[in-house]
């Protein structure tokens, strides 16, 4: 792998990064919005339970509110799930773009060690062969 490959891999590696951040981001708002509807369901209910002698519930007063929060909730925890996915599947990315690196690593230190040998007039030891690695 060339210096080329290197700075490649590298770059990949940067927006894996960046994108896993942003669905994190996304994912964190997305859960705010959640405790929030969640808050004002329970300050409905906390209302309701204060006003025990109301004529009007407050699924009358509010009814729109509740049903239209309840929808947003959905949709917000819908979003969820394929934050969590995409998460997933970076951190995945991630992992074998980093062991891509380090395999990438170790081979050059293989090189480095036979060119040093080689330069010191000595062959490698015993029956140690360098093979191409693979990805």
């Amino acid at each position: 792998m060339d210096m080329d490959n290197l700075v490649v891999l590298q770059e990949i590696l940067k927006v894996c990064v960046h994108d896993r951040e942003e669905e994190k981001e996304k994912l964190q708002n997305n859960l705010n919005k959640i405790s929030e509807i969640d808050l004002f369901m329970k300050s409905i209910k906390e209302e309701a339970d204060l006003k025990f002698f109301s004529p009007r519930s407050p699924e009358n007063i509010f009814g729109d509110k509740i049903e239209e929060k309840k929808i947003e909730k959905e949709n917000f925890e819908k979003e969820n799930q394929n934050h969590y996915r995409k998460i997933n599947e970076l951190d995945k990315q991630i992992d074998k773009l980093q062991l891509l690196k380090k395999k990438r690593r170790k081979a050059e230190g293989i090189l480095r060690y036979w060119i040093y040998r080689k330069r010191k007039g000595k062959g490698l030891p015993g029956n140690y062969m360098i093979l191409p690695f693979k990805t």
